[in-house]
């Protein structure tokens, strides 16, 4: 009984201490209100963690031995599993995050996910992330943990979902924390890839609703062939052992295609998002980190190579929508030729079978890949109609996009309105954020000083590379310009 208060009291201090925390975090100003429901959603957890815990500890049942105390314990973990998630509410505090680029994403993926609240806040490993804290609150502490000490969830349901409504305004169910890299903090253009993390929630609503892939699980019906008709007795040793490598590899394949799918789902919500802007940062990142990288081990780490990628990106497009986005882009001649030697790059690239090759090398990729190849079509046109349906067309990025916004961005102002005079009447174009990233992004790339690669960058000026300053310079304005935007649209909402 010692130690049960003992470990009572220390339930007591975990509480504490994360009361101190949570009375800090409320001092601090956010760009939205997604954190301060996260931070309240995980108080409310801690005290009703709390109350079963000491209720549960007292019973008859567990009163005694080790049973209770290492169920306590349980409980103890979850609190510090709970205090270690408020680092998501403190990163996504206004001096930690650019303003202007969590409305641009918030207001994207409001669109994408109406049920939604939305934290987005900086991280220390170079990635850009997506997690869903509510469901993972409801499988680890509802549910059966797994652990043979615990006969039942940490918590009710029934309490969870109460605590759930409390927290979350009407009509929405669930949280989505967006994670960025630190380092990126200022490169507003880079965050095109969080059009990307918002596909994953896509792809897996996708995958659970429809039977697009063969189920996992086809050792057993290998393993129940080994038995023969007539005989009723086994295979020799070694048939055996062959069937039950064919049977690892069928499940391993399955596991890779799966994987490769949901990836390129989320491309295509990225492309439906960003347009122009999409392809431009996935050529970009690719030629950084390697086109034809391609790993297969660990499964659940595996991602296609990023020209495979930038294929399926290039070959989603609509067959006139190049054109359709240079002529409502209103590009001049010049402007025109430095898109269209940019863009015969980018074809160039993805025309390569490289990609392909060191696939093939392996051969659970190319049964996975074979397989994929057979799903993935139907795949991006249902893609590609539900983000229809959620606002987010991609035959809306041309109008959007427009190159006095480049020219704007290249006179060192904000590219977030411009003063059209090529009518009898000059009217002021106010861009919204998917207008103002493909300007930036037109901007990068269609002139020389910004599609240097990385070491001309860095290189003294002088020496064939670019100044960096000025690269800082178009991330500045591009950032002023996405809270310009971000402030009209709440004005207009207000309104």
């Amino acid at each position: 009984m010692r130690d049960m208060q003992l470990l009572l009291r220390q339930i007591d201090l975990h509480i504490d201490s994360l009361s101190d925390v949570i009375s800090g975090i409320r001092t601090k100003r956010y760009p939205t209100l997604g954190p301060s429901y996260l931070v309240h959603l995980i108080e409310l957890l801690a005290e009703e963690v709390q109350k079963t815990a000491v209720t549960r500890a007292r019973q008859a049942e567990l009163s005694a031995g080790s049973v209770a105390s290492t169920f306590t314990r349980f409980y103890i973990h979850a609190l510090q599993d709970l205090a270690s998630h408020l680092r998501y509410v403190e990163r996504a505090a206004t001096d930690k995050v650019l303003p202007g680029s969590v409305q641009t994403v918030t207001s994207i993926a409001r669109q994408l996910y109406p049920d939604a609240v939305f934290v987005v806040r900086p991280q220390w490993h170079f990635n850009y992330s997506l997690t869903q804290p509510v469901s993972t609150y409801r499988s680890a502490y509802t549910n059966n943990s797994g652990r043979e000490d615990v006969s039942s969830g940490l918590i009710s349901s029934k309490a969870f979902e109460r605590i759930l409504n409390c927290v979350l305004p009407s009509g929405k169910s669930r949280i989505l924390v967006l994670g960025f890299p630190r380092i990126e903090k200022d490169r507003s253009l880079f965050h095109v890839a969080l059009g990307h993390e918002l596909g994953h929630p896509l792809a897996d609503e996708y995958l659970s609703k429809s039977e697009v892939l063969p189920r996992e699980g086809s050792r057993d019906s290998m393993h129940a062939e080994c038995k023969r008709e007539g005989t009723g007795g086994m295979r020799r040793p070694e048939d055996l052992s062959v069937l039950r490598d064919q049977a690892r590899a069928t499940d391993e394949t399955l596991q890779l295609c799966r994987r490769a799918l949901v990836e390129l789902i989320a491309d295509s919500v990225c492309l439906h998002i960003y347009g122009y802007a999409a392809i431009a940062y996935t050529a970009w990142i690719g030629q950084m980190q390697g086109l034809d990288v391609c790993w297969r081990s660990p499964v659940e780490d595996h991602y296609p190579p990023w020209r495979y990628r930038l294929r399926n990106m290039v070959l989603s497009l609509p067959e006139d929508w190049v054109e359709q986005f240079k002529k409502q882009s209103r590009m001049g001649p010049d402007a025109r030729s430095r898109f269209d030697h940019r863009w015969s790059e980018i074809l160039e690239l993805t025309q390569s079978k490289s990609d392909v090759d060191s696939i093939n090398k392996k051969p659970e990729l190319r049964q996975a890949y074979e397989l994929l190849g057979t799903f993935l079509p139907q795949a991006l046109d249902d893609i590609a109609e539900t983000m229809a349906s959620r606002g987010l067309a991609i035959s809306d990025i041309p109008g959007l996009a427009r190159w006095e916004l480049v020219e704007v961005l290249r006179s060192d102002y904000p590219p977030d309105q411009v003063l059209l005079t090529d009518s009898d009447e000059p009217d002021w174009l106010e861009a919204e954020f998917r207008g103002i990233l493909n300007a930036a992004w037109l901007s990068r790339t269609c002139f020389d000083e910004d599609t240097s690669p990385l070491d001309k960058v860095i290189a003294p000026k002088g020496q064939g590379g670019c100044w960096l300053p000025t690269a800082k310079k178009r991330d500045r304005l591009v950032e002023k310009a996405l809270d310009n935007a971000a402030l009209r649209e709440a004005w207009r909402r207000r309104s």
